[in-house]
């Protein structure tokens, strides 16, 4: 096997650690001149931070020389730190020196993360420290492989691309590895930084500087691995891979909340929430592909994941959970469009906002299956529980800090799932994969033995296990079957059927009795079907109201037409961003039980004005919707209510 050049690269491509060395050699050197009780109480600072440093980044520095001058401002803040790697130095501004001589419980109050300057202080060295380790360019034995290996100038006869191997797709990262770790493809995958232009989590930052360039996203978050407490918590993805680059554990008794929050629109405003997670309680985690439907965004089908969430009243979590439909989640990253209509040059240029949206599997049922006609494949994925964990958790830290551009093409639910599934597992097979479409996606998944394709042998348990939900438009097909063979109606299939007349559908209804033979199977027949009359009557009645919002010729007052189209466009916005939800300049990355006490009764607030604003936008509307429509609606709504009546009758 080792002579296979496939399996050499991927070896190589896997999260490289440092050998460790002694740190006895590493030393902070202050090199400016200073008082006495400025040099005793910069060197107790100098030494905490030395404690802090793991000592595989000591090791690559040995010694760090400390200045002290007047460094630059940038706009309103002046800078407290500069690293510089060809004097391997670091200087602090002129003015840390009298809040280093305060000393800790003395010096000043900040509004920012670390509490006061000679935090800040403390914070600037580890990050200083940080650079000047990156700007070192060191790295493992397999790195440097990798990086000799993805070389241009490697490889460029026939008979030594045959002796190598294909060219890894990683080597977009190793041949311009310039620094030790802001450049390493695990680092950039879970920091938000691989093959974006700009990092799309950027809704919960400890220091938006943190959002310049990988380089500063690694500094900024080595400051809080080495600082807080709660890092582990807060980013539990950033903390395993700088746990894993440095072989160092801080704060590593810290325990943190099992059940994670998170925002759920649910569709309507009456019914959206602050919900929890354990993933202790999840059985599985499935890839969950709808197929393509007609419209341009649909074409390529949908990308999805779903957790198989047990049931609370299940005592074990296992197999038998597959069938708790009604608690389980999909996670689902969408295109908000902010607009009354899609536009295809937006979706391919990203103009529109790409977020994480956590929604309930019956939802996703009622808009693929049931609403489009497209069938769902639930393809169960070979997770380990702790990657079951880690999958979670990670989703849940995504749905409330990313903010990313949806492209249709290169940035899609396909590649974010992807992304995902990237930044959770870490693996050099999964890393080297490139894919375009959610069928792609899923085809990549079967290939790599990630995902078991047995289960949908069998159509009938597949459907009862709920490993396949098919298009309702085939059940919708056997439904109308039962009300033909009855002899109730001439339509010639059930679309013809629920697109009739409600007043036709009730006199049939009506003569409906118990006298006739396998009435309550034509009765629940025609029940199924009345229901999908009334999800056509409404998606009619809504594309009319969008169609009139557009029209700039429609007879509509302008001024209820404005007032309705920023209330439709504000009902669908509301749930959109769930950090919207939480206290601004308060934490960062997944919010703690205090911040989620304040969501959960900012979402409350925010539903009872969604509902106000649905009444009214309905009085608006109603004021112009088609009055055929409306009695539609009224007669499908007294159908539902005889259908009942007779399935409950004895």
């Amino acid at each position: 096997m080792a002579k296979n050049p496939v399996f050499k690269y991927l070896i190589a491509f896997s999260l490289p650690l440092l050998t460790t060395v002694s740190a006895s050699a590493f030393e902070y050197r202050v090199v400016t001149p200073l008082s006495p009780a400025q040099k005793t109480a910069v060197q107790v600072l100098l030494k905490e931070a030395e404690q802090k440093l793991p000592e595989t980044l000591k090791s690559a520095l040995s010694t760090v020389d400390i200045r002290f001058a007047k460094l630059p401002s940038f706009g309103l803040q002046s800078a407290l730190g500069a690293a510089s790697y060809s004097r391997r130095d670091l200087t602090l501004d002129n003015s840390t020196l009298a809040e280093i001589v305060k000393g800790p419980n003395n010096s000043k109050k900040t509004t920012r993360t670390h509490g006061n300057m000679y935090r800040e202080i403390l914070a600037t060295v580890l990050h200083e420290t940080t650079h000047l380790y990156d700007f070192a360019n060191v790295h493992s034995d397999q790195e440097k492989e990798m990086i000799r290996r993805c070389d241009t100038k490697f490889a460029k006869t026939k008979e030594e691309r045959i002796q190598n191997g294909p060219r890894p797709y990683a080597c977009k990262y190793y041949e311009n590895m310039t620094t030790s770790f802001s450049k390493n493809p695990y680092f950039l995958q879970v920091a938000g930084w691989a093959g974006q232009p700009e990092n799309g989590l950027n809704q919960r930052t400890p220091d938006t500087y943190e959002m310049k360039n990988p380089q500063e996203y690694l500094s900024v978050n080595m400051e809080y691995f080495l600082l807080d407490s709660q890092f582990k918590c807060r980013r539990p993805g950033m903390y395993k891979v700088l746990s894993n680059q440095f072989r160092h554990v801080p704060f590593q008794n810290v325990e943190c909340n099992r059940e994670l929050g998170y925002v759920v629109p649910n569709n309507g405003a009456s019914l959206a929430e602050v919900y929890s997670i354990d993933p202790d309680r999840v059985y599985q985690v499935h890839y969950l592909f709808a197929e393509k439907g007609s419209e341009l965004s649909s074409g390529w089908g949908h990308a999805m994941m779903r957790l198989i969430v047990c049931s609370p009243q299940r005592k074990f979590v296992g197999p038998d959970c597959l069938r708790d439909v009604e608690h389980h989640l999909v996670l689902s990253h969408r295109a908000f469009v902010d607009s009354l209509q899609l536009n295809a040059w937006a979706g391919i240029v990203g103009d529109y906002d790409s977020r994480l949206f956590i929604l309930p599997l019956s939802q996703v049922i009622d808009e693929y299956p049931k609403g489009q006609f497209r069938a769902l494949r639930s393809l169960p994925l070979a997770f380990t529980r702790q990657q079951i964990r880690d999958f979670i958790t990670r989703s849940v830290e995504i749905h409330w800090e990313y903010n990313g551009k949806y492209k249709f093409i290169t940035n899609n639910c396909a590649t974010e799932t992807l992304d995902l599934l990237q930044s959770v597992l870490l693996s050099p097979v999964m890393m080297n994969t490139e894919i375009k479409t959610p069928k792609g996606l899923y085809d990549v998944l079967l290939k790599q033995g990630l995902g078991n394709e047995r289960v949908f042998a069998d159509k009938k348990s597949a459907l009862e296990l709920g490993y396949y939900f098919d298009s309702y438009e085939e059940r919708y097909t056997k439904t109308f079957a039962i009300i033909q063979d009855a002899g109730l109606t001439s339509a010639k299939d059930f679309k013809q059927w629920i697109d009739s007349a409600a007043n036709y559908r009730n006199e049939i209804i009506k003569r409906i009795n118990k006298s006739q033979p396998d009435y309550k199977k034509t009765t629940a027949a025609l029940f199924v079907l009345e229901l999908a009359a009334r999800r056509s009557v409404q998606n009619s009645i809504n594309n009319s109201i969008v169609e009139y919002l557009k029209d700039a010729s429609s007879p509509v007052a302008a001024d209820d037409k404005k007032k309705a189209a920023d209330n439709f466009l504000n009902l669908s916005s509301m749930f959109a961003k769930p950090s919207e939800f939480l206290p601004r300049d308060h934490g960062y990355g997944l919010p703690g039980e205090d911040e989620l006490a304040i969501a959960k009764s900012r979402v409350a607030e925010s539903a009872a004005a969604g509902d106000q604003t649905a009444t009214e936008t309905r009085k608006i509307v109603d004021k112009w919707t088609d009055g055929a429509l409306l009695k539609e609606v009224e007669v499908n709504s007294e159908n539902i209510k005889l259908l009942q009546e007779l399935l409950r009758a004895k």
